[in-house]
């Protein structure tokens, strides 16, 4: 497993909620790495650099944004369920993409 404090953590969608978790994780000394089709225009965009701007249905993207980062979590739960899953392949994913199904 890759240490958090060594490689950024890794965050699905890049709103206010995403932009609120940056900050924290900043203060506990943590970078966020975001993945998101529309960052550039994004509130994350104003609380990190580290990012990848694509589809959600890119598959390779998706797969080198999940082995560069420690752990996935989302920032909203409209994630497609087939970037989870894929991302759970290459990654700690929490909540599980089973938990992003149900609740979809």
């Amino acid at each position: 497993m890759i240490d958090p404090h060594q490689s950024p953590l890794g965050l699905l969608g890049s709103g206010q909620l995403g932009q609120m978790l940056i900050q924290s994780a900043k203060n506990h000394g943590y970078q966020v790495h975001v993945f998101d089709p529309a960052f550039q225009h994004s509130p994350c965009s104003l609380e990190t650099s580290l990012h990848t701007e694509a589809s959600f249905s890119d598959a390779e993207k998706v797969i080198a944004f999940s082995k560069q980062v420690s752990a996935v979590t989302y920032e909203f739960e409209n994630i497609p369920l087939e970037t989870a899953a894929l991302v759970e392949k290459h990654s700690v994913l929490r909540p599980s993409s089973k938990v992003l199904e149900t609740a979809q």
